[in-house]
């Protein structure tokens, strides 16, 4: 049986992990006008820039392009703090888009997380198993995103294929 869903595999421009005092994350952050998510497993979009909470003391910060200079700045300026740790981990993960009106059908074989919508609100944000891997799991524009490391690529998505029932 073939599930109602796209899968498809994207590039990531621009991911950096930030761990430390959220206080003095937020700080840093303010300079490049943005705010933190609201709590923990959420996220908060500021145009092509996505902030996400993903434990106590770590974000991660997700761009459609590349850091413009104030952001840039400000990141910089993060991780030239000693109390704190930016890392550009853009290269290292992929990204693959799950949508269409069974996407979560296929995410429910993929994870056992619960992404129901009164689990795994829009502005949810987790890292959790996808197939056997850690994974970054996030609603995106008619289903789901999911970051994996690179190395998975292939791996993930013959997975993703298999559990949709469409062919590579």
């Amino acid at each position: 049986m073939a599930y109602r869903v796209d899968i498809s595999r994207n590039d990531i421009a621009a991911l950096f992990d930030l761990r430390g005092d959220p206080a003095l994350l937020a700080a840093h952050l303010q300079t490049a006008k943005l705010a933190l998510p609201a709590g923990p497993n959420t996220r908060a979009a500021h145009g092509p820039v996505t902030l996400l909470r993903v434990g106590p003391r770590r974000l991660v910060l997700l761009g459609a392009s590349l850091p413009d200079a104030a952001l840039a700045a400000a990141l910089g300026a993060l991780a030239a703090d000693p109390l704190l740790a930016a890392a550009d981990i853009s290269d290292a993960f992929i990204a693959f888009t799950v949508a269409g009106p069974e996407a979560q059908d296929v995410m429910a074989q993929a994870t056992p997380l619960d992404i129901g919508r009164e689990a795994f609100a829009e502005d949810a944000a987790s890292f959790t198993e996808v197939f056997g891997q850690t994974g970054l799991v996030m609603r995106a524009a008619g289903g789901f995103a999911v970051l994996i490391e690179r190395s998975y690529g292939d791996y993930i998505e013959a997975f993703f294929r298999a559990a949709a029932g469409i062919g590579r």
